[in-house]
């Protein structure tokens, strides 16, 4: 999501009589665990963040956004960001988790909120 944040400042900016500089870097991150098949936070996070079944929808939502074909938002779908090159390290990563959770079904009460 910070990404796609990020390139989507670039491309608003881009034609601007300024020229803008933006910086990315995350507060925190986030790490899920799991514990006797509950799916929680990691205890030393912040206190009031999504429940983890949201959180995992959205993560689960940016790769298909970042993709530059005709479902993604780069110049070959809905134009709101610039071309990202999305590296395989991330897209095999994504297809894992992508797997785990279609084969377990909804992740409604497998996850604690």
């Amino acid at each position: 999501m910070q990404l796609r944040t990020f390139v989507t400042f670039q491309k608003v900016w881009q034609d601007a009589s300024c020229k803008a500089v933006f910086y990315s870097c995350p507060t925190f991150v986030p790490r899920l665990q799991t514990q006797d098949g509950i799916t929680t936070y990691a205890a030393e996070l912040p206190f009031g963040l999504w429940s983890p079944e949201r959180f995992l929808s959205l993560i689960m939502g940016e790769i298909p956004r970042l993709r530059d074909d005709e479902n993604g938002y780069g110049p070959l779908g809905r134009g709101f960001i610039p071309h990202v090159d999305i590296p395989v390290e991330i897209e095999t990563a994504y297809q894992h988790v992508y797997g785990l959770l279609n084969n377990h079904g909804k992740t409604k009460g497998r996850i604690l909120t």
